[in-house]
């Protein structure tokens, strides 16, 4: 996977381009991305970057999307994007 690889949420047959939230605690503790709108994409050197922190190694990873979490089980590449599912 390049570095510069953007990473997308599949819903309702459609890419949503993820941004990074901030890692949550309460309830639980997880790292949460977020769906928008906009252009701007999470790319896989910052999601590395923020893995890399030994605080976030167990941390689970969630979509936060249309007001409901969904945990992500892992990943699936199309045309250079990963799609999260």
């Amino acid at each position: 996977m390049r570095k510069k690889t953007t990473f997308y949420y599949r819903s309702d047959n459609q890419n949503w381009p993820l941004l990074l939230a901030e890692p949550q605690t309460e309830p639980q503790a997880c790292l949460l991305l977020t769906t928008t709108t906009g252009n701007k994409t999470l790319h896989q050197w910052e999601l590395l970057f923020l893995l890399k922190q030994p605080d976030y190694y167990q941390l689970p990873i969630y979509v936060y999307h249309d007001g409901k979490q969904y945990p992500i089980f892992g990943f699936r590449m199309v045309n250079q994007q990963a799609w999260l599912h």
